[in-house]
């Protein structure tokens, strides 16, 4: 990634460097309203396979009937 002044400079590697103030808790309530709302948008996304997913599938089938 190209850094520019307007790309924030992200350590997910660390989060030791956050200061205590910065830390956002969640309650399980929060985290299980925001999984319901991506849901829908998830199991969309789940049931489309990928191109590779297919033929990834179309080969085995192919090797597995010869």
């Amino acid at each position: 990634m190209i850094e520019t002044s307007t790309t924030p400079n992200l350590n997910f590697n660390s989060i030791s460097n956050l200061e205590e103030s910065e830390m956002t808790e969640f309650s399980e309530a929060d985290i299980d309203k925001f999984y319901d709302a991506l849901k829908p948008s998830l199991n969309k996304l789940i049931k489309q396979p990928t191109d590779k997913a297919i033929k990834n599938i179309l080969n085995f089938s192919r090797s597995s009937s010869n």
